[in-house]
C-alpha cells in the first residue's frame, strides 16, 4: 500500500467518524431542545401558546410565498412557450363526440 493510498484510507476514515459525532451532536441537541420546550409549555403555558401561534403563522407566510413563487415561475413559463396552431373548434368537438361514443 502506498503513502498516498493510506493517506486516503486516513481522510475516510476520519470523515467517517466526524460524521457520527455530528450526528451524535445533534440527536444530543433534538432532546435538549424537546426538553426545554417541554419545561417552556409547562412552566409558560401562555408564552408557549404565543410562540407556538407565531410559529405557525411564520410557516405559513413562508408556504404561501413559496406557493406565490411557484405559480409566478410556471406563469412566466407558459408566457414563453410556443403557441400551439389552434384547430377548428367544429372539428375538435367532433372528434371529442367520436372519441366518446357520441356521434351525430
Amino acid at each position: 500500500m502506498s503513502m498516498q493510498d493510506e493517506i486516503e484510507q486516513a481522510k475516510a476514515a476520519h470523515a467517517k467518524r466526524m460524521k457520527r459525532l455530528r450526528e451524535r451532536e445533534a440527536a444530543e441537541q433534538r432532546k435538549v431542545d424537546a426538553k426545554v420546550l417541554a419545561a417552556l409549555h409547562e412552566r409558560h403555558a401562555e408564552i408557549a401558546a404565543q410562540l407556538d401561534a407565531a410559529a405557525r403563522a411564520e410557516l405559513d407566510a413562508e408556504k404561501h410565498g413559496r406557493a406565490q413563487r411557484a405559480r409566478a415561475a410556471a406563469a412566466e413559463r407558459q408566457a414563453h412557450a410556443e403557441p400551439v396552431a389552434a384547430t377548428s373548434s367544429h372539428r375538435d368537438a367532433d372528434a371529442r363526440r367520436y372519441v366518446h361514443g357520441q356521434q351525430g
